[in-house]
């Protein structure tokens, strides 16, 4: 029998989220100051740190949002960057999954944030992330809001540094998300060298540890655009399979692709680049497998679709 609905978690084949050592969270400058002298609070499975700077540093420069109201028209905040705490795990937020309803050609529940990948992240208190995130979305489908569950901190102490957005600053970001969506070869040594040099340390004593955090943070800020990108060219596949996209209570538009050859040019493009290019090394390397996967389920829709219409 033929699966009519179909459960994409974010986390699922994200093989080395459990293995983040920093976060990142872009906040106005109100908002770190007090991170910075009292910790960063947080509810657990609320999304509150990523992996991409990208977003981080919009998060810093853009007007208020739901999770930084603080944010006001016109301010420039900061970007903190955060050292794991041994005993907190970091893993997706609450309300990530998407539901593919093939009977009704839907996609329910979260389809942009499950496309966002590591912009939407959480603490949990939990090693088993995916359980507690699990039980909270429960708790709040019976009633029980996320923001309503007990705060936790984030201990100054764990704060190493900032970035500060900058025209140099950005100009480095978005070199590095250019050459992750066209899967390009990166010259790490001269990214963590211009991120190290943009980065200010809260004290002297963590400078040790900015090698560490420049390399991880261009590692994460990779893996999320990659992951954004192709789960986003397979909706683009489904919108042009007449599928429509709901985001809890609202109905959300995906622009598709002109035509199914347009689609299978992208999807074959993708594979090209993949089996030639040589971002997909050391930490990178389950990448590749990931999107092989992602881009053969995508035909098989294109496939099914095709012979249903015959």
């Amino acid at each position: 029998m033929a699966i009519s609905r179909l459960e994409l978690v974010s986390a699922h084949g994200d093989q080395s989220l459990s293995q983040v050592r920093f976060v990142l969270y872009g906040a106005g400058q109100q908002a770190i100051n007090e991170a910075m002298r009292q910790g960063l609070s947080f509810v657990e499975g609320r999304a509150v740190v990523s992996t991409n700077l990208m977003h981080a540093y919009a998060q810093a420069t853009g007007p208020a949002n739901s999770y930084h109201p603080e944010v006001t028209s016109g301010e420039t905040g900061a970007i903190m960057v955060i050292a794991m705490p041994r005993d907190f795990h970091v893993g997706y937020a609450t309300f990530t999954t998407a539901y593919v309803d093939r009977a009704m050609k839907m996609v329910l529940g979260a389809p942009l944030r499950f496309a966002s990948g590591r912009k939407q992240l959480a603490f949990y208190m939990d090693e088993d992330v995916e359980a507690v995130r699990k039980r909270i979305e429960s708790e709040a489908m019976g009633g029980f809001p996320v923001a309503n569950h007990p705060t936790f901190r984030v201990e100054p102490r764990y704060v190493i540094g900032t970035f500060r957005p900058s025209p140099s600053l950005k100009a480095v970001i978005t070199q590095l998300e250019v050459s992750a969506k066209a899967f390009e070869a990166i010259d790490f040594d001269a990214m963590e060298s211009a991120l190290s040099s943009l980065f200010a340390v809260r004290e002297a004593a963590e400078a040790v540890l900015v090698p560490t955090m420049a390399r991880d943070v261009v590692v994460g800020t990779v893996e999320s655009v990659i992951l954004t990108h192709i789960r986003l060219l397979r909706w683009q596949g489904l919108a042009l399979l007449g599928y429509r996209f709901r985001e809890g209570r609202e109905d959300v538009v995906v622009a598709p692709p002109s035509d199914v050859a347009e689609q299978r040019r992208k999807i074959d493009e993708c594979g090209r680049l993949i089996a030639s290019s040589g971002i997909f090394n050391g930490e990178l390397a389950w990448l590749k497998v990931y999107v092989a996967n992602q881009l053969g389920l995508m035909k098989v829709e294109l496939d099914g679709a095709e012979l249903e219409a015959a």
